[in-house]
């Protein structure tokens, strides 16, 4: 929702108003974060970067000002460079498919070598990609700035390491601007794996997940057994 806000702001010439959700956003999940060089290239080029600029880093600052502080090797680990877990969405999950044991474990921590390379080059293409999109579309006019963000989103969920189904609806107010044909996949896709969820058994012994409380490891092996339904709209 803030990110629409910071979008509509923009498109209004409210700079302020557009940096001050942008920060907002990324208090909820830090994904929008990835979204701000389609902001500042366009503002770049209205004149209008300072004051999209101030409020964006005197809302982030003071609100994420005590972890920062009291933990900041955490918060960059856990927040800036959080990865999911590996093999349930996309291109990690085609890399388990194929039953080598150096893609195999499915997880947030202890990942082997290759999973940890594979995961931080495809957040390398998303930085560039999503830099490359906003340095090309940065002198189209402002209505476009949905369009952006839209390609970026699709961009995001193409190589995201990890991807859980209900994100989907992140997308859907950018590409309801731009295709509206995606918006209805990525509703009807979303029915089917809320549907899927809903009807998985607990677990039972799965690689990796003894470490994990049951809660999580019983939602997780759902997330896992719904892998093929939830790479459709991926494909």
């Amino acid at each position: 929702m803030f990110l629409v806000l910071a979008a509509s702001m923009c498109l209004k010439n409210k700079p302020a108003l557009s940096g001050l959700f942008l920060a907002l956003s990324c208090q909820i999940k830090i994904v929008p974060l990835l979204f701000r060089s389609d902001f500042l290239f366009l503002l770049v080029s209205r004149r209008a970067i300072v004051s999209f600029l101030l409020p964006l880093t005197f809302a982030s600052v003071a609100l994420w000002w005590e972890p920062l502080l009291k933990f900041p090797a955490l918060f960059a680990k856990n927040v800036l460079s959080y990865s999911g877990f590996w093999g349930i969405w996309g291109i990690t999950y085609w890399l388990r498919l194929t039953g080598l044991p150096e893609f195999s474990v499915v997880n947030f921590f202890h990942l082997p070598l290759l999973e940890r390379i594979v995961i931080t080059i495809l957040k390398l293409v998303i930085i560039a990609a999503v830099l490359m999109i906003a340095w090309r579309r940065r002198k189209l006019s402002g209505e476009r700035l949905f369009d952006s963000l839209a390609y970026a989103w699709i961009i995001f969920f193409v190589f995201a390491p990890s991807v859980s189904a209900q994100y989907l609806i992140w997308l859907a107010p950018f590409c309801a601007c731009a295709f509206s044909c995606i918006l209805w996949l990525a509703c009807g896709e979303q029915l089917a794996i809320s549907i899927l969820l809903l009807q998985r058994e607990p677990p039972a012994d799965f690689r990796g997940m003894a470490q994990l409380p049951r809660p999580i490891s019983t939602r997780l092996d759902a997330v896992v057994r719904s892998g093929p339904w939830a790479t459709l709209l991926w494909e």
